[in-house]
């Protein structure tokens, strides 16, 4: 397995990956070494950065109510929001 196939794997267990972006991941896996493969690294990439936040969105999605849900509670969600700032 490659680097960029181990972390894509991490990236589709983790909590914060979008359905799209485990999708796309997953189609990237799937084509790996076929005829696809590039047409599939494009879409995969296109979502990565598709899923890109800024510090500034971190903040205000962890002070939010699904960011608390996301990080495991309002007190977590606060840390993540104070570390982003």
């Amino acid at each position: 397995m490659t680097f960029v196939e181990e972390k894509t794997r991490e990236l589709m267990t983790a909590p914060s990956c979008c359905a799209e972006l485990k999708a796309a991941a997953q189609a990237w896996l799937d084509a790996a070494g076929t005829v696809k493969e590039q047409e599939e690294t494009k879409k995969y990439i296109a979502e990565l950065e598709a899923d890109i936040v800024t510090v500034d969105g971190l903040a205000a999605f962890a002070e939010s109510e699904m960011g608390a849900k996301v990080f495991g509670g309002a007190e977590a969600a606060k840390g993540v929001a104070a570390h982003a700032r």
